[in-house]
């Protein structure tokens, strides 16, 4: 029920029936608190992620792959980029999603060398990008007018079958428009 409260963005239900969960004292497992992790992503009080982190700490939730990517995608999201950094260079396993969750939040958040820096490990570990993934490096690459990047990027990004979305397009776009000064001038895409 968490899961599905938290899905569709009923925030407010999620936390009711999580604090339900602790006075029946129903000891929640990884996923339900993944779900509540996406809870309070999407929430954006930063005090109550605090809290939930501690949460999680305390009753020594089992921390695996799943739990420690909510946790870097939601620092990465509300700008603690140092915390998000810290767990993430903590885990032991990371898989495309954490790896892109980093990026993302370090191109959004105005650490664009760190973002592409992130992009050199994830290929050196061997892990195939998804399309998010591209996404922060394009992103990356506009944030900081590095048009000609960007372009490297996303003939890899064709190259490698990833299908451009319109965020991928939004991206090159604000690259040009950031190197050139005018959107009016991208003939490429």
């Amino acid at each position: 029920m968490i899961g599905g409260y938290s899905t569709v963005g009923m925030v407010n239900e999620a936390f009711r029936l999580f604090t339900d969960m602790q006075r029946a004292k129903v000891e929640p497992g990884g996923m339900t608190m993944v779900s509540m992790i996406y809870a309070c992503t999407m929430s954006g009080a930063l005090d109550l992620e605090k809290w939930l982190h501690a949460y999680i700490d305390k009753k020594a939730i089992k921390n695996d792959l799943e739990v420690s990517t909510a946790l870097v995608n939601m620092y990465a999201k509300c700008g603690c980029i140092e915390k998000a950094k810290e767990i993430f260079e903590e885990m032991a396993v990371k898989d495309a999603k954490v790896w892109s969750s980093m990026i993302v939040g370090f191109a959004i958040h105005g650490h664009a060398e760190e973002a592409l820096e992130t992009f050199v490990r994830i290929e050196e570990a061997k892990i195939e990008p998804n399309n998010v993934t591209l996404i922060g490096v394009l992103l990356a690459c506009a944030h900081s007018g590095l048009a000609s990047k960007g372009k490297k990027y996303w003939s890899c990004m064709l190259e490698s079958g990833i299908e451009p979305s319109i965020e991928h397009y939004g991206c090159m776009a604000a690259s040009q428009d950031a190197s050139i000064g005018s959107v009016g001038s991208i003939k490429c895409l």
